[in-house]
């Protein structure tokens, strides 16, 4: 959302807690705008990197298949159930 443009609303919003409260910042790259922020509108921020950070992981693999709007549904459930796990689980 930071990056979307709505980094003056979100300080808005905190500016509001009259306590401290336990706050999860996730992202899947961290630009420096988005790190400037965290470090400035959390308490004691601890950063978790998974894998290299600034790095892309080697293991993803991007598939593309152009489907028709009306079955894309069908197409995402069979697509999940051809992929073996770890993978979005559909409950």
């Amino acid at each position: 959302m930071i990056d979307l443009g709505f980094e003056e609303e979100l300080r808005g919003i905190l500016a509001h807690g009259k306590t401290k409260m336990q706050m999860l910042l996730f992202s899947a790259t961290m630009p420096n705008s988005i790190k400037d922020f965290a470090l400035q509108a959390l308490h004691e921020p601890i950063l978790i990197n998974v894998g290299r950070a600034g790095a892309a992981n080697l293991n993803i693999v991007q598939e593309i298949e152009l489907v028709d709007k009306n079955k894309r549904l069908d197409a995402i459930l069979n697509a999940l159930q051809k992929t073996a796990p770890p993978v979005l689980k559909m409950h």
